[in-house]
């Protein structure tokens, strides 16, 4: 992934080397300008910054998610397969169950910019609670079936609302499980929350 990203932050297939005359933040600094990458210095010194430099934090990225972000969901994908398959399972599901990526892209602008790293593995978290809440309460026959009724899609929809009562609340919309949060806090919320009462 991060190749496919220099490729194509880098059309022209050139690096160019620069000596800085302002001060930059290290003795090397890597830039992506006019298709090409450009690498700064101040001096010829400490050349193994250029080696160690971690391109995935400076590369630009294509589409919703900074590349950083699109890694960690890559590392966490097997987590969320295991935890929605955790779900099926929980419901006694004979079909799949998803989460729904559009969700998650338009959610993505109201996650701190400090946790955006982490993307994939807090919502890999938040359907394991899920999984979790389902399994405990699902345990009662007339739960099961009103959920199984409830979720008839097997897709789980991620929303924000800035304004709701609590840090994470689950509804049931036309066929869907929905978790809306307020912000990325309190998660175990999601595992301790009681749908019982919108069924």
């Amino acid at each position: 992934m991060v190749k496919e990203a220099f490729l194509a932050a880098v059309p022209n297939k050139k690096i160019v080397f620069v000596a800085a005359d302002e001060k930059l933040p290290s003795y090397w600094q890597y830039s992506f300008t006019d298709g090409n990458c450009v690498i700064s210095f101040i001096q010829i010194c400490n050349t193994n910054d250029v080696f160690t430099a971690k391109l995935e934090t400076l590369l630009p990225s294509q589409g919703t998610y900074f590349l950083m972000t699109r890694l960690n969901i890559k590392e966490n994908q097997a987590k969320m397969d295991a935890n929605l398959e955790a779900v099926k399972k929980a419901i006694k599901s004979d079909a799949d169950w998803t989460i729904d990526q559009a969700s998650l892209e338009t959610v993505y602008p109201h996650v701190a910019t400090d946790l955006k790293n982490s993307f994939g593995h807090i919502f890999a978290g938040v359907i394991e609670k899920v999984a979790a809440n389902l399994a405990k309460r699902c345990a009662d026959e007339m739960v099961l079936e009103a959920v199984q009724e409830a979720t008839s899609n097997r897709t789980i929809i991620i929303k924000h609302n800035a304004t709701q009562n609590g840090y994470w609340l689950w509804s049931f919309e036309n066929g869907n499980l929905v978790i809306s949060f307020k912000s990325i806090t309190n998660t175990n919320d999601v595992q301790t929350f009681n749908f019982i009462k919108l069924l």
